[in-house]
């Protein structure tokens, strides 16, 4: 029997300041896919422990693959000086 996926929330804010908050974004992207840890840790081709981590704000993942998994989930990422307006 396949594990019922519960899908999160949205977060709140499009502003990441924390890696709780980026953890946030990653978990709504693969909950709300219907996906597993395991089932989107082999799509994206990570350590299920890595996808975890990431899913939970735990330091210690690779810039490199943070860009990576948010690109993969349909993600962008915006660098900008703080009071700046979007353009």
């Amino acid at each position: 029997m396949a594990k019922r996926v519960i899908a999160s929330k949205k977060p709140t804010s499009n502003i990441i300041k924390t890696e709780e908050e980026f953890a946030n974004f990653i978990k709504y992207k693969r909950t709300n896919s219907g996906s597993t840890i395991k089932e989107m840790s082999d799509m994206l081709n990570i350590n299920s422990k890595t996808l975890s981590k990431m899913e939970t704000g735990k330091v210690g993942t690779r810039l490199s693959t943070a860009i990576y998994v948010a690109n993969m989930l349909g993600l962008e990422i915006i660098i900008r000086e703080k009071g700046e307006k979007n353009s």
